[in-house]
């Protein structure tokens, strides 16, 4: 057991401006038992350094998606980058299109941004969640693919 953890509460704590305290399950494998075991760590999260920042949806034609969802929808384009990637104002929040090696995924995807990829890949694997693409280089940005316990996949980027 670890030292402190008799001590920690379970969930999320508020601990201070944009600071939560986690508890989150290690799992360890007893070579010699064949045994898998679980205890509990608390992590501290800085929430101020994860920021939901957009709605990605993979698309084949950006141009197409683009007239789609401006003349469409009504959604002012914010930018668009070349034939892989544009940025539409959805009210205060990104709605994305990504296509050609911008396309992360097969189906609409949550982007957060995080201060610290590294550590945010590393709470998300000891809360249970898997890594499904590395992190690879963006053009403005290092970005990984996870997914939840429930296989629900998300992009997790932090600025270059």
């Amino acid at each position: 057991m670890l030292p402190d953890a008799p001590r920690a509460r379970e969930g999320l704590a508020r601990c201070g401006s944009g600071l939560r305290r986690a508890r989150l399950p290690l799992r360890c494998l007893d070579i010699d038992n064949d045994d898998i075991q679980t205890e509990r760590a608390e992590v501290d999260i800085n929430t101020t350094d994860i920021k939901l920042s957009s709605v990605l949806y993979p698309v084949t034609d950006l141009a197409a998606a683009v007239a789609f969802y401006r003349d469409g929808l009504g959604l002012p384009t914010k930018f668009v980058d070349g034939d892989r990637y544009a940025a539409l104002d959805a009210g205060g929040a990104t709605f994305a299109l990504a296509a050609g090696t911008e396309r992360v995924s097969e189906g609409p995807v949550a982007s957060f941004k995080v201060g610290d990829l590294p550590a945010a890949l590393e709470r998300i694997r000891l809360a249970g969640g898997a890594i499904v693409a590395e992190p690879v280089d963006g053009p403005h940005e290092v970005r990984a693919v996870v997914a939840d316990a429930d296989g629900n996949q998300f992009v997790v980027y932090a600025p270059r």
